[in-house]
């Protein structure tokens, strides 16, 4: 009969309303899941530059006080009169025991001096003092450089 097909007619009509409502929601859910997504990409992102930008920052500033401590060291030789053949293909401990050696002949030769006062001494152990911060700073730059790798390599 006609009027029992206009109720189902009118019950799909209803049903396909409500499938669309559905599906319209879904859409806006997935549609928002992406934004926030696609957000997070971009932070993640940026995040990515600052620390690509703050590791070089820290290559430079490692590269910079690296050939300080090099400059401070063929200095500190020279003035105490070592030979150095090669030294610079050393590692690290080696540098180490040429700067203390560096550090004891001056010593020596301050001692020896006629004319040794208390500004040497107070030349010298300022001199010493600086050559120690710079190696700390050295250290710490590349500490915090292979903090940096690690951390970029993570993301």
């Amino acid at each position: 009969s006609l009027e029992s097909r206009l109720a189902w007619l009118r019950e799909s009509f209803l049903q396909g309303k409500d499938e669309v409502s559905a599906l319209q929601n879904q859409i806006e859910s997935v549609s928002t899941s992406l934004s926030a997504q696609m957000e997070e990409k971009d932070n993640i992102r940026k995040e990515l530059d600052d620390l690509t930008f703050s590791l070089k920052k820290l290559e430079e500033s490692a590269e910079r006080v690296s050939l300080e401590r090099d400059e401070t060291v063929r200095r500190l030789v020279e003035i105490s009169g070592l030979m150095t053949e090669g030294a610079e293909d050393h590692p690290s401990s080696a540098i180490n025991l040429l700067v203390d050696r560096s550090f004891e002949k001056i010593e020596r030769q301050i001692r020896n001096s006629s004319d040794s006062s208390y500004g040497n001494e107070e030349i010298f152990e300022s001199f010493q003092s600086l050559l120690y911060v710079r190696d700390q700073e050295l250290s710490l730059c590349k500490e915090m450089l292979g903090e940096e790798v690690q951390v970029s390599l993570q993301v």
